[in-house]
């Protein structure tokens, strides 16, 4: 019955069973060497999803271990996932959206990254590309000398993910969150790898990752946990002045969802300051012209969120952790303080 089915009709119910029943992307290559219809269906998929080292890297499923060379993916597999990448460039030709599989927090070295990258650059039409287990200084490089070259030029939204730990069923795993998290030099190397990205593409683009977007993003993540709350402001008040778009883009909503107010090593650090320059900031962007009544959600307003929903939470969810967990209360100065901004807010 495949071989009866038009080819473009064909790639929609490939990338139906991908996407629904969690199968491998892998298969459609597959399938593509044995049988023609597949292969002429391969040059209309539009969703790439990067699942090379898949059974691998899935935790809790009784697959073999994975090798790593210090908190990366070995090379060992480099050979493996380079060839995965060309395959993928051969035969699909109309990819508009793509990520690296990832969400696992095991991270694929820097020559597989950049493998990644490279077969991502070598889809035209490509408008969507997220980052979540790829090495977050080699993709930004690597991303920045393509821009440069001029590929990627059909691309809306590009999201390099915060990091996460590599955890299984055993324990810990090699880590590159924990190493991040705990080196100052590392996060210095990739701070400046984002910056000269951001400086690349074009200014929503970037105004996308410096805000986070809804998923969280890793250059916020990263100035948090170094208190670098300034440079992220005076960012995005020069994206903004560059023509970077926050009346169509929810940009205060994914601020305020983002928490981006404080210090990320820990919620206690509410103090005087940090809130006045987040309200400044608030404050800043309304005047720019940032509307508080965009919202995101479901067109039937289920799970809806709107900049005063968010704002609403986060004081609904402070005074409850005020009266049911006596162990997390802090100073009575610093809950008021808090309070008091979040009203102001209101």
């Amino acid at each position: 019955m495949a071989a009866r089915l038009p080819p473009y009709l064909l790639s929609q119910v490939l990338g139906y069973a991908v996407t629904v029943f969690d199968e491998d992307c892998s298969f459609l290559l597959r399938l593509g060497i044995v049988s023609k219809a597949f292969l002429e269906a391969l040059t209309f998929v539009e969703f790439l999803h990067v699942d090379t080292l898949k059974p691998l890297r899935g935790k809790g499923r009784g697959s073999p271990a994975l090798e790593y060379d210090g908190v990366l993916i070995s090379h060992r597999y480099d050979a493996r996932v380079k060839r995965w990448c060309e395959i993928a460039s051969a035969r699909l030709k109309n990819v508009s959206r793509m990520h690296d599989g990832g969400g696992y927090g095991c991270y694929f070295n820097a020559v597989q990254t950049r493998s990644i990258v490279d077969c991502a650059a070598s889809f035209p039409n490509l408008t969507e590309l997220e980052f979540y287990d790829c090495e977050p200084e080699a993709v930004c490089t690597s991303l920045a000398a393509h821009v440069r070259a001029g590929r990627f030029a059909s691309l809306k939204h590009l999201s390099v993910s915060d990091l996460i730990p590599n955890r299984d069923v055993h324990g810990d795993l090699p880590c590159l969150y924990t190493h991040v998290s705990k080196s100052a030099a590392a996060r210095q190397r990739i701070k400046l790898a984002m910056q000269d990205l951001l400086g690349q593409v074009p200014v929503n683009i970037a105004l996308d990752m410096l805000i986070g977007g809804h998923w969280g993003g890793l250059y916020p993540w990263l100035l948090e946990a170094d208190d670098e709350y300034d440079t992220w402001r005076a960012e995005l008040f020069a994206l903004i002045d560059n023509g970077a778009d926050i009346i169509a883009y929810p940009t205060l909503l994914y601020m305020l969802d983002g928490l981006k107010l404080v210090p990320a090593e820990g919620f206690n650090e509410w103090d005087h300051a940090h809130l006045e320059t987040a309200y400044s900031t608030i404050e800043a962007m309304l005047v720019r012209g940032a509307d508080p009544n965009l919202s995101i959600g479901s067109l039937d307003n289920r799970n809806k969120q709107t900049p005063l929903s968010v704002i609403i939470r986060d004081l609904h969810s402070q005074i409850d952790q005020v009266q049911t967990y006596p162990m997390w209360r802090r100073n009575p100065e610093e809950i008021e303080s808090l309070f008091r901004m979040l009203m102001r807010i209101i």
